[in-house]
C-alpha cells in the first residue's frame, strides 16, 4: 500500500482531530459546512477523518491566522480537490487501517509531539 492511500484513510476520530489541530469542534464543522473539508462517516455514524484532512485543517487555520477570507480558502480548496479527480483509493480492512494509525501515531510521538498533552 502506497503511503499517500495510507494518508488518506479515515481512522481518527473528531476528538484526536481536535487534539492535534487544536480547533474545537464547532470550528471543524463549520468548516465542514463551507465544504473547506470533507470527511467520512464510521458505520456507527461517527466522523472520521484521516492525516491528509488533518493537514488540510492545519493549512485552513494558518490561512484564517493569516488573514485569508472563506472564499479565498473555497478557491484554493477547489484548486487542490480537481488534482485529485482522477486519483482511484484502495479499501483497507479495519485491521489494516488500526495497524497503519498506530504505526503514525507512533512516528508522531518519536518526534516529541504528544497530541493529547
Amino acid at each position: 500500500m502506497s503511503k499517500e492511500i495510507k494518508r488518506d484513510l479515515p481512522i481518527l476520530s473528531l476528538k484526536i482531530v481536535m487534539a492535534l489541530t487544536d480547533l474545537t469542534a464547532r470550528q471543524i464543522r463549520y468548516y465542514e459546512e463551507k465544504k473547506l473539508i470533507s470527511y467520512h462517516r464510521s458505520e456507527g455514524n461517527q466522523r472520521m477523518f484521516s492525516l491528509n484532512d488533518i493537514d488540510e485543517l492545519l493549512i485552513i487555520k494558518e490561512m484564517i491566522d493569516s488573514g485569508e477570507n472563506i472564499k479565498d480558502i473555497q478557491a484554493y480548496r477547489q484548486k487542490k480537490t480537481s488534482s485529485y479527480q482522477n486519483t482511484t483509493f484502495k479499501t483497507v480492512s479495519d485491521e489494516e487501517a488500526r495497524d497503519i494509525f498506530r504505526n503514525e501515531m507512533m512516528r508522531y510521538l518519536e518526534i516529541g509531539n504528544n497530541p493529547l498533552d
